[in-house]
């Protein structure tokens, strides 16, 4: 008993480790465990260090300290590299409204939480705390516990205020993801919804945005298109590509850009079919299914990004490069599950699949040039890694003076390293150096560090915790976050159905997005056995994350500039 009471009990650093290790253990147990059908995730973390913090367990605080941030850190630049590529592009169409809700939410939350310090007289701890675990954000619990430290004037008062601000984000936690789920519920309710229909016209949709790709013979009948050149039929944006042709003999040849159209060529083409029709009228030909190019001397195949020497380039230039130099045609572009023509505005990244068409030298050397290789994918960029990290705590850590606030507010180490993970993976390649990570490789550095913050801010926020929710002002807190959880989500899903027709899923997906919440997410898709909510999430996610990081800091500053 004497040494296991030291293995855990005494601070050191085999302490640390163990005490960690059995805090995060416990946590994904407590997490898989569901409750009308839901678990707490991830957060499960939080109440199993809480629980062992109750107990006596507790780390050394300059170690806490410094695993809590780092865990953040690490948790924060992967959810940027993340997310980085497609934040532009999330802006569209009708992710700007998605978003201007997502950020009605944020806002509306931040301003009740004032109304609530002003009406109850709470601490700017408290109130940070309870908005934090609200909205189930976990980098605006860190963006505050940050700001707090460095206006609260003293060490011990910084230490105080932190373990306030964590025992009320674990309080006000757990309904913020009910509170979630319970949204969606009485949105259905209330409007009476049919979630099969919701489904198929979002499918709809998509099939109408993202047409499919067709293979299309077309032979050329009209006199008055003879002599036009292949790269003038194309253009550029025209929404169809030919890959090979074929003479009237029956000859198949590769494709160039200064191939000029005769009387009796066939020309194979790939494009969605309202464009491909549009062709076929101007060639006054009709339309044939395609065979594959592998009957004749052009073979067909698909290549994985994974060389530098291409990331960044307009896919159609390169058609042109490729077809020049060597003889490739591209015929289409896959990423993320969207297969794209090369005319349109498309720069490649690794992982991206290019289908080439061509003669086998072409396609072996089409083969080098794209590099067509996964083991060079999974190769760690560990300088770029802690490059962009440095830079995002360097820029994070630069005060903004702005009139009228005691402090310049600053982006802390979590907004900092978010932003620059942002940007860096946008730019990709850089400096000689690529700033990509693998789809795993990220998975693996954002729940590690997830782990490691909410271990922490458990084992932190553990000693009091159980006092104050049954002695103290708990279960205040917990009506307090209600409100700023429940009001803000329900009143911008209304706005979403009634002033914008958005559909559901969309609806659902944008809700668990506008508070960041994975468990919100996984409910929705479970509800309703689709994976459309996943699309909205992501597209509101990279702006209310930001948002969510500046609120936690800036209403700390702001209530003590009042104050």
């Amino acid at each position: 008993m004497e040494l296991l009471a030291k293995l855990f009990f005494v601070h050191g650093t085999v302490q640390t480790v163990l005490v960690l290790s059995i805090t995060i253990v416990l946590g994904i147990l407590l997490g898989r465990i569901r409750i009308c059908g839901v678990n707490f995730g991830i957060g499960g973390i939080l109440f199993s260090g809480i629980l062992l913090g109750h107990l006596g367990l507790s780390l050394d605080p300059r170690i806490l300290h410094f695993a809590r941030e780092f865990g953040l850190i690490l948790f924060v630049f992967a959810i940027g590299m993340q997310v980085g590529p497609f934040f532009v592009e999330s802006l569209r169409d009708q992710g700007l409204r998605l978003n201007a809700m997502a950020l009605f939410i944020v806002v509306t939350g931040a301003l009740l939480a004032v109304v609530l310090y002003k009406v109850f007289g709470l601490s700017i701890p408290q109130t940070v705390g309870i908005f934090a675990g609200a909205v189930t954000n976990t980098p605006a619990l860190g963006s505050a516990s940050e700001a707090w430290a460095l206006v609260s004037g003293s060490a011990d008062a910084a230490a105080d205020g932190m373990r306030v601000i964590a025992m009320a984000y674990a309080v006000c936690y757990p309904f913020g993801i009910f509170g979630i789920i319970l949204t969606m519920m009485l949105m259905k309710g209330l409007f009476r919804i049919d979630i099969n229909k919701e489904i198929e016209s979002v499918a709809w949709n998509e099939r109408h945005k993202y047409p499919p790709l067709l293979d299309r013979a077309l032979t050329v009948r009209s006199q008055d298109c003879v002599g036009t050149k292949i790269c003038d039929l194309e253009g550029h944006g025209r929404d169809y590509v030919v890959v090979y042709i074929q003479a009237e003999d029956g000859t198949i040849l590769p494709v160039t850009n200064e191939t000029q159209l005769a009387q009796g060529m066939r020309l194979h083409v790939r494009g969605s079919e309202p464009k491909l029709h549009n062709l076929a009228t101007f060639l006054a030909a009709h339309a044939e299914e395609s065979t594959n190019a592998d009957a004749g001397p052009l073979s067909t195949r698909s290549f994985l990004v994974s060389t530098t020497d291409v990331l960044g380039k307009p896919l159609y230039k390169l058609q042109a490069k490729l077809r020049k130099e060597h003889g490739i045609a591209i015929a289409s572009v896959s990423r993320s599950g969207i297969e794209s023509l090369p005319f349109a505005s498309i720069k490649l990244r690794l992982e991206d699949r290019v289908r080439c068409v061509g003669t086998e030298d072409a396609i072996k050397r089409a083969q080098e040039i794209f590099g067509n290789s996964r083991r060079a994918l999974g190769k760690a960029q560990v300088l770029p890694l802690f490059l962009g990290i440095f830079l995002g705590v360097l820029v994070g850590s630069l005060p903004l003076a702005i009139p009228g606030l005691p402090t310049g507010i600053k982006l802390g180490v979590a907004g900092g390293t978010l932003i620059m993970g942002i940007a860096l993976s946008r730019v990709h390649h850089f400096a000689g150096m690529t700033w990509y990570m693998t789809t795993g490789a990220n998975l693996l550095m954002r729940e590690m560090g997830i782990l490691l913050f909410l271990g922490c801010v458990g084992l932190f926020a553990g000693k009091d915790f159980v006092h104050s929710v049954l002695n103290g002002q708990g279960l205040l807190w917990m009506g307090m976050g209600t409100v700023i959880t429940f009001f803000p989500i329900f009143f911008a899903a209304l706005l979403c159905r009634l002033l914008w027709r958005i559909n559901y899923p969309a609806i659902c997906g944008m809700l668990a997005g506008s508070m960041t919440d994975p468990p919100a997410l996984a409910f929705s898709m479970q509800y309703l056995s689709s994976n459309l909510p996943a699309s909205s999430y992501a597209t509101v996610y990279p702006l209310t994350m930001i948002l969510r990081i500046l609120a936690g800091q800036l209403l700390v500053i702001l209530l003590c500039g009042a104050a």
